[in-house]
């Protein structure tokens, strides 16, 4: 139970920032747009699947949030990362979320598959559609990994090894 340990709307609408919605107080989890066209106007901020959202051009667009040992941003044995995307391909690498993938974390696409790391394991499955909306999410119970598309599991693997918090 319990709330997330963060989770971004991307539904600011403009500006050059996007904010955890559980740390309004000291916005310790803030996200900083790079790359991005961030005027409210401009083609960065689109209309999202619920409100506003980010148009991510799929080069070289992020958002990153400043992480360190105790930042709240640590997964050691058990978590998921889930996002509401819209790709407009779906070819190459496209990363949703990603906390050194290697050792730690991440979501993306791969292709069409969704792909999830934790550790050094992965699972990857399903087949997401360009120019369609899809909730694409990953979790680990500390015995396995599992790829979910649309709320389906598409793939598991198995996966026991504690990370480290960094």
């Amino acid at each position: 139970g319990g709330k997330p340990m963060a989770q971004w709307g991307l539904d600011e609408g403009q500006g050059t920032s996007a904010y955890d919605i559980y740390d309004t107080a000291s916005n310790a989890l803030k996200g900083t747009l790079t790359n991005m066209s961030t005027t409210g106007t401009s083609t960065a901020w689109v209309t999202g699947k619920f409100g506003k959202g980010l148009l991510f051009d799929g080069t070289n667009d992020t958002i990153a949030v400043t992480d360190g040992v105790g930042s709240g941003m640590d997964i050691t044995g058990a978590g998921s990362l889930s996002a509401w995307v819209k790709p407009t391909s779906v070819s190459g690498n496209k990363y949703i979320i990603d906390k050194v993938e290697s050792t730690q974390y991440a979501l993306l696409l791969s292709g069409a598959n969704v792909k999830g790391y934790f550790g050094n394991s992965s699972c990857s499955g399903g087949t997401a559609k360009a120019n369609e909306w899809s909730y694409v999410s990953v979790a680990w119970d500390g015995a396995n990994i599992r790829c979910y598309l649309n709320g389906t599991e598409v793939a598991k693997t198995a996966y026991s090894t504690a990370l480290t918090a960094q």
